[in-house]
């Protein structure tokens, strides 16, 4: 995955995202959806605020016209959480460096992501991320983010508590997340490795269906 030069960018820019500094902001970026499962940050909201009372915040970026984001906010407006939480909606892609910038960290708490720009996101601009402990995550991340099972709020919360309270463990999983960047393509990188498998494509010319399932895609890539 490229790293994203809108991000990189507007991050930079001049921004009216603020968020409040009296408490640590971790930021969900992502549409409603149940893979995400935003429904199960009200539980993770009200174990930070029993573990650490007016200390955190969570930021979600849901729009408010879906049934299953207005079921999400439903629940924390009746379990009165909602000084703990705040879903400002969709985020234009122009502004998603200025908001990741104003955070203290992200979480992603999908079932399943082939990949996810949260990741590119949040090591671009140093944000610790909590992510859902699972092979696809691992074989993504490997240790530049924070696992964490979203299906135990209390041991989530203490993950999230113990990391953004130790400037040590912060320091420790941005740096690994910085070189975990590192070893993906920038977006100009990316470009050119299509064209140089473009190509290669029209080198090798039209060939029969059978002639197709002899190739070895593994080195024509290479």
């Amino acid at each position: 995955m490229a790293v994203s030069e809108i991000v990189v960018r507007s991050s930079d820019a001049a921004s009216s995202i603020r968020f409040d500094k009296s408490r640590r902001t971790i930021l969900y970026l992502g549409a409603g959806h149940p893979n995400k499962r935003q429904h199960l940050l009200p539980d993770i909201v009200d174990r930070l605020e029993r573990l650490a009372p007016g200390s955190y915040r969570i930021v979600a970026t849901m729009n408010e016209s879906s049934d299953y984001a207005r079921r999400v906010l439903t629940e924390i407006h009746t379990r009165k959480l909602s000084g703990s939480f705040e879903n400002i909606g969709p985020v234009a892609p122009e502004c998603v460096g200025s908001l990741v910038s104003s955070v203290d960290a992200m979480c992603l708490l999908s079932v399943l992501e082939s990949f996810s720009n949260n990741f590119v996101e949040s090591w671009a601009l140093k944000k610790p991320l909590f992510v859902t402990d699972g092979t696809w995550s691992r074989d993504a991340c490997h240790n530049g983010v924070v696992y964490i099972d979203p299906k135990k709020p209390s041991a989530t919360a203490d993950s999230i508590h113990q990391t953004l309270t130790s400037p040590e463990s912060i320091q420790r999983v941005t740096e690994a997340g910085s070189a975990v960047l590192a070893t993906h393509p920038s977006a100009s990188q990316k470009t050119k490795l299509y064209l140089e498998v473009i190509d290669k494509v029209i080198a090798l010319g039209p060939c029969s269906r059978i002639s197709k399932s002899q190739i070895d895609y593994g080195k024509l890539l290479t």
